[in-house]
């Protein structure tokens, strides 16, 4: 939970956060959830969208890799 914190505190609106619980998520519809990319704390490989792994406590640069997709996001 505390990364969501870091988050909302860093982007505010500009950011929704669909918190899910998937039980995997390699196997799971991403196209059910409704999300354009995935910010995680594991390691997600061949995804359909685009995916940022955070740690718990997110860093700087982190924070910044997000924005950047989230600008890349806003322009498509």
């Amino acid at each position: 939970m505390l990364p969501q914190l870091d988050l909302y505190s860093e982007f505010g609106n500009t950011l929704s956060i669909v918190p899910e619980e998937v039980v995997d998520i390699q196997t799971c519809d991403i196209q059910k959830l409704g999300v354009d990319c995935i910010v995680t704390t594991v390691p997600l490989v061949n995804m359909e969208i685009p995916v940022i792994q955070i740690s718990v406590i997110p860093t700087r640069r982190e924070l910044d890799n997000v924005k950047e997709l989230l600008d890349k996001q806003e322009v498509n």
